[in-house]
């Protein structure tokens, strides 16, 4: 008698300890709630973004920044899970946010070393810009083609950069550049205002 009195204390304590596993279960995946769209926060501001994800009932996580060009400072410029997903509300999205610090970058060591084809190459791999070529006529410098950089300065600047000097990326530079002096023309003067 003993022994059937255990077997059935075992049964109803297995028994009850299933239907609290699915009782549990149950309320952990919400599985009779009714899912929500995943809202489409590319190209939002994290602040528009966070007041979205409240209103939809879910949860954000800033999960990366990152520098992208073209790019807005804060924009969202990633998420997971992506737009139009359904998912259960309290879910987390995860977002990928564009910095609001422009990095930085260093400036190439050009004057006296390229030519103005190089140069061009050489800012844009290092992420700069080219504002504006400068022509100034230099005895050195036999013919039109090679175009050596003499100086280079930062857009607005009166003083040259120097090499190595660390300056936002996209910034515009500007190069003056070595022409054949020309026997029909006067020397050209450059005004930096």
């Amino acid at each position: 008698m003993k022994i059937i009195k255990n077997l059935m204390v075992i049964f109803l304590l297995s028994l009850a300890l299933i239907a609290g596993l699915f009782f549990f279960l149950n309320r952990y995946t919400r599985h009779n709630e009714q899912p929500i769209r995943t809202p489409d926060l590319i190209g939002l501001n994290v602040f528009e973004a966070e007041d979205l994800i409240e209103k939809s009932d879910l949860q954000m996580i800033v999960a990366d920044t990152s520098y992208m060009d073209g790019k807005r400072k804060l924009e969202v410029i990633g998420q997971n899970p992506e737009a139009k997903l359904l998912v259960k509300s309290g879910r987390k999205i995860y977002l990928t946010i564009n910095s609001d610090k422009i990095p930085k970058v260093r400036m190439p060591d050009l004057a006296g070393k390229t030519s103005l084809r190089q140069a061009k190459n050489m800012l844009r791999a290092n992420g700069l810009v080219l504002a504006e070529v400068i022509e100034r006529q230099d005895p050195s410098v036999e013919d039109e083609v090679n175009k050596p950089v003499l100086d280079q300065f930062l857009k607005g600047e009166k003083e040259a950069i120097k090499p190595n000097t660390e300056i936002p990326r996209l910034s515009k530079i500007n190069l003056v550049v070595g022409v054949p002096i020309r026997n029909d023309t006067t020397l050209l003067e450059v005004d930096w205002e």
